[in-house]
């Protein structure tokens, strides 16, 4: 081989290599775009949606009806309306508790 065939053959080996590189990340891109994004916004979409809420005790204040120990583990503070009916419906249930 002489010096010209030499430098032919490594410039193709180089573009070839290249070539490959190019294919591979092509292949990586696309898989990067298809499969992992999609993972990436479920797993995102499932932790923002199913984070429970967090509320802030309520005070009780003096001047509320209170039935039962005022530091009971589990309190339930109810505003009603005298006149309305489903408030009326709502105030037998929570009598049944």
């Amino acid at each position: 081989m002489n010096k010209r065939d030499e430098q032919r053959r490594r410039r193709e080996e180089k573009q070839r290599a290249a070539e490959k590189n190019q294919g591979t990340r092509k292949l990586l891109t696309r898989f990067g775009v298809f499969f992992v994004l999609p993972v990436i916004a479920l797993v995102t979409a499932y932790t923002l949606l199913n984070q429970a809420p967090t509320y802030s005790p309520i005070q009780i204040a003096d001047n509320d009806h209170l039935r039962g120990e005022r530091d009971a583990p589990v309190t339930i503070v109810v505003y009603a309306d005298f006149q309305c009916p489903a408030c009326a419906t709502e105030h037998e249930t929570m009598m049944r508790l």
